[in-house]
């Protein structure tokens, strides 16, 4: 009769055990580690249609090089989240634009730092598109508030420097070369415009869509 009255007791403290082993599990995959062959997974997104579809071929001062790459910076910079601990910078610098995420104060245990830098002159405008950052959706609940700009012909002309400090503290440093990179904007509607920015933006610096 005891063991009856003390089962759905055992019961509950097995199921919130599993809860909180399963909610553990998913906050550590959810942050790079570290590892000194450490393969790259390609970003997750949803499929839509090419960014430059409606993209107009007539230039005006609004529509500079100059502009345009403040138009991409002020609607991407500087992006924060889970209180403050994650941050995002988005800037250009000839005809690159250079990607930095940060978690934690680099330098210090489980800190990390990502640095990437897209060769505009290499991507092909009608790549441009618009969809999941799985990496920030967990942190920001926009589902669809990332830009994905691609290279020609699935050529890996993107560099991707990450770097950190693992759970033993020791630094650690990574290179690879990718085919695309997602990064995050404040919402859906400005991620669009930004995606229709980023298109044009590669024209102006010489990059030209695939013939066939």
């Amino acid at each position: 009769m005891r063991k009856q009255q003390n089962f759905p007791k055992t019961y509950k403290l097995k199921g919130f055990l599993w809860l909180v082993v399963i909610l553990f599990a998913f906050s550590y995959l959810s942050t790079y580690v570290f590892a000194e062959d450490s393969t790259i997974a390609p970003d997750i997104l949803q499929p839509s249609e090419s960014a430059t579809k409606d993209l107009k071929d007539t230039e005006g001062p609004k529509r500079s090089k100059e502009y345009t790459s403040a138009y991409i910076t002020e609607r991407c910079d500087n992006m924060t989240y889970f209180d403050g601990k994650i941050k995002d910078r988005v800037y250009i610098e000839d005809c690159n634009i250079i990607l930095l995420a940060e978690e934690g104060k680099f330098g210090e245990k489980d800190s990390s730092r990502i640095k990437t830098i897209i060769p505009l002159k290499d991507m092909d405008p009608t790549g441009v598109r618009n969809g999941l950052h799985i990496g920030r959706a967990l942190y920001s609940g926009q589902d669809n508030s990332g830009v994905q700009v691609g290279s020609k012909n699935d050529e890996r002309k993107i560099k991707v420097i990450r770097e950190g400090y693992g759970y033993d503290s020791k630094y650690r440093k990574h290179e690879s070369m990718e085919i695309n990179v997602t990064f995050n904007c404040k919402n859906e509607t400005v991620a669009r415009n930004v995606a229709t920015a980023v298109s044009h933006l590669i024209t102006l610096c010489g990059g030209k869509k695939e013939l066939f």
